[in-house]
């Protein structure tokens, strides 16, 4: 029996979550606090008003699901190389 990798016990674990819930967790928590952290400290607009912070979390939240797709896509393509590898089927 070979060992299996660190990373790929993670990937099985996330994977078995689903992709939404998986980039809703991932994405979610970035744009979260990307939106937070854009909006209240760093660009600190002169008048911070409800329309400049929806804005905000139109975008953050856009850039959340963006990152988490992403994210999927890279894991899910390293996990299917290294099955490939292994010699074994994608699952």
């Amino acid at each position: 029996m070979t060992d299996v990798p660190k990373w790929v016990e993670r990937w099985q674990k996330e994977r078995a979550t689903g992709r939404s819930g998986y980039i809703l967790r991932t994405g979610g928590s970035y744009g979260l606090a990307m939106f937070i952290a854009m909006t209240f400290f760093v660009n600190k607009p002169a008048a911070l008003n409800t329309r400049t912070i929806l804005i905000s979390a139109v975008i953050w939240a856009a850039a959340g699901v963006l990152f988490g797709l992403t994210l999927w896509w890279w894991c899910e393509r390293r996990y299917q190389k290294h099955l490939k590898s292994a010699g074994r089927n994608a699952a």
